[in-house]
């Protein structure tokens, strides 16, 4: 390059390299021009690679320690920004950046687009606004993709611990999806959709997260809601869901339990339905009619989910079979998937194609594709009726 000196020193850059071995810093192929005085070092701007990518800076760092300065780059850490500006970021953060960053005194200002990794979450085209302090960082304005679910909010980041970092992030959410890694670590958690806001805090040492919010108009696996209520916390492999309460319709269901490290689930199950018409078309069931209330266990992996318990069903109709009221004793297999319900049910006022039987008792299993009765019994004034039977259903 060229060198111009009067009251300053004047760099014209043409393919410029620097090995600054005490910051951890290779700086190759620079072109541009730098400036120097008693004061700073001011680029306008400086092209070039940054430890092998290409960054592009404009701006001044004064002697004493402020910095100016517009950068674009790829693939830049947290960890190498902090090796060359010799300040403390106290978050790991590793992508593409396109923004400003002032630094006055012990506090670092950056503000622009990031698109990479933040700790254990993907982020794309993340607009930010970012005050790193010396034991805090605070994000007053966060906006982009996070993990795929579009995230408008804010965030902090406690950093006064060393390698122990904890962060909150808390915002509106479109198109969220749990299982896509919004728990870090946890690689079979339930497939969500919806919009609402959320709250995502989570610490390094121990690892802990915790996901806490409301939901609309998605699903859980499954099952559709219109509101869904969440509160779950991860650490060491294990995930305890505090909280999943679901309403849809006339629908109201609550489901708490833990997931082990072999992802096996243990919890419960309790719901209700005012109108059993009302129950998802997803689940492709026969035209149902009436009130429910039941509750039960969980237990199993979530691709082969078992129910046990029971449930009360009143004023209930199945085509031209209806009832008063029953209770089932249930056990219901692959309940998130394709379940089949096994059941010893009594009850009274028994109707079958509107012949009053009364009293009645049976055993049997059920799926969205055929009905079983392996014993039935009814009785009705000095009539009784014993059967067994099978049936298939079609639209």
């Amino acid at each position: 390059g060229s060198l111009h000196s009067d009251e300053s020193v004047a760099l014209e850059l043409h393919n410029c390299n620097v090995n600054w071995e005490s910051r951890n810093s290779l700086l190759e192929g620079l072109r541009g021009k730098l400036v120097i005085d008693q004061d700073k070092a001011q680029g306008s701007p400086i092209f070039g690679t940054f430890n092998g990518n290409d960054v592009r800076v404009t701006g001044s760092r004064h002697w004493m320690g402020d910095l100016d300065l517009v950068v674009l780059g790829k693939s830049v850490s947290t960890a190498e920004v902090e090796d060359l500006i010799d300040m403390s970021i106290g978050f790991k953060a590793d992508g593409d950046l396109s923004g400003t960053l002032v630094a006055v005194g012990d506090t670092l200002v950056y503000e622009g687009l990031f698109t990479g990794q933040l700790e254990d979450y993907l982020v794309t085209d993340l607009d930010c606004k970012a005050i790193v302090g010396p034991d805090d960082v605070v994000i007053p304005r966060l906006e982009g993709m996070v993990n795929g679910a579009s995230f408008v909010g804010e965030g902090y980041f406690d950093i006064s611990h060393g390698d122990s970092v904890y962060f909150v992030l808390e915002g509106d959410v479109q198109d969220v999806d749990v299982a896509k890694g919004l728990v870090p670590g946890e690689d079979d958690m339930p497939a969500t959709h919806g919009r609402g806001r959320m709250k995502i805090e989570h610490t390094d040492l121990p690892l802990w997260t915790r996901v806490t919010g409301v939901l609309n108009d998605g699903f859980i696996e499954t099952v559709p809601f219109d509101t869904c209520y969440v509160d779950i916390e991860a650490y060491d492999q294990e995930v305890d869901f505090n909280l999943v309460e679901i309403y849809y319709k006339d629908l109201h269901a609550v489901v708490s339990g833990h997931s082990d490290p072999q992802l096996i689930f243990t919890g419960s199950l309790s719901a209700a339905s005012e109108d059993m018409s009302t129950l998802p078309e997803e689940w492709e069931w026969p035209d149902l009619d009436g009130r429910f209330t039941g509750q039960g266990q969980l237990n199993g992996p979530l691709d082969d989910l078992e129910f046990s318990g029971w449930v009360s069903l009143y004023n209930y109709w199945i085509g031209q079979l209806g009832t008063g009221r029953m209770e089932a004793l249930l056990t219901i297999s692959d309940a998130l998937g394709d379940p089949v319900v096994s059941a010893d049910v009594a009850g009274r006022d028994l109707v079958v194609g509107g012949v009053p039987l009364g009293d009645f008792h049976f055993d049997g299993m059920a799926s969205s594709e055929f009905a079983q009765i392996d014993s039935f019994y009814t009785g009705y004034g000095d009539t009784a009726v014993y059967f067994t039977m099978r049936g298939a259903f079609s639209d």
